[in-house]
């Protein structure tokens, strides 16, 4: 816009009183306003401080997409540690019972072992403290006691000292 909508002719003045570009002959009618000043002087000034303007505003663009690409950055980020939670949660669940079945195989393992011992002990236990042998010394032992001599009592107790090698409960 370089000339005047009212008389067309070039604009060399702004009224900053009616906030209006003016041509020599707007000039004149505002002359009583207080602020008219003409385009050269002001364009100068004001060219620097719309420069100024200019360079602080591509600043703060240039800060802006700075934040902006950060945000986004940040939301992919964020999305991505959602989206991973699931499968994390499911392979520590996983390491969490394979721990259980090693822990339940050793603790069956050692339970197995441990009854393999322990019935191997009692199977000898029961060999040494086997009920035919009592039942077969005991009507002997019973006569003897009960109608043995001295002499035949303890012939029967050294006897049966040497066949059975002491024959005594080792569990008492």
């Amino acid at each position: 816009m370089d000339k005047c909508r009212d008389h067309d002719k070039k604009v060399k003045f702004f009224c900053e009183d009616y906030s209006k570009l003016c041509c020599n002959t707007c000039a004149f009618i505002h002359r009583k306003c207080e602020n008219v000043n003409e385009l050269a002087s002001l364009s100068s000034q004001e060219g620097l401080e719309l420069e100024d303007l200019n360079h602080m505003l591509l600043k703060l663009e240039t800060e802006t997409c700075s934040i902006i690409s950060d945000c986004n950055l940040s939301e992919v980020a964020l999305s991505e540690t959602n989206a991973n939670i699931p499968k994390q949660v499911d392979e520590m669940k996983d390491r969490i019972i394979e721990i259980f079945d090693k822990a339940k195989s050793r603790m069956i393992e050692e339970a197995e072992n441990f009854k393999d011992e322990e019935m191997k002990r009692l199977g000898e236990r029961r060999k040494v403290t086997s009920n035919e042998d009592i039942h077969e010394l005991l009507p002997v032992s019973s006569a003897l006691v009960k109608h043995g001599t001295p002499q035949q009592k303890i012939d029967h107790l050294t006897h049966f000292e040497r066949e059975n090698k002491i024959y005594r409960n080792p569990y008492h």
